[in-house]
């Protein structure tokens, strides 16, 4: 919504200068009603008909409280579930000497 809602107004507003003009006051009008409208479509309605178009589902019922501590996480894994990406190799012409 951050940079979504901002950059609708900005387009909106900038349109009021030229809605009182006779000549291109409905244009102005009918270019606001579309940015508003197509924002809250964009905010409301889009990410609603994703979840039901792709049938998504919470990941778990856990009654627990969803924001841990870090100390917590790290205490309850164990150095079995830790994975260690491997290293990525360098060639010699990125190497600057």
């Amino acid at each position: 919504m951050r940079p979504t809602l901002p950059t609708a107004a900005a387009a909106s507003l900038a349109l009021v200068p030229i809605a009182r003009e006779i000549f291109s006051g409905p244009m102005a009008y009918a270019m606001m009603a579309g940015i508003i409208v197509g924002t809250l479509l964009t905010l409301l309605l889009l990410p609603a008909l994703y979840v039901a178009w792709f049938r998504m589902q919470p990941v778990h019922e856990d009654p627990s409280p969803t924001h841990e501590s870090a100390s917590s996480l790290l205490e309850a894994s164990s150095p079995e579930m830790i994975s260690v990406p491997e290293p990525v190799p360098v060639l010699e012409t990125q190497i600057q000497q």
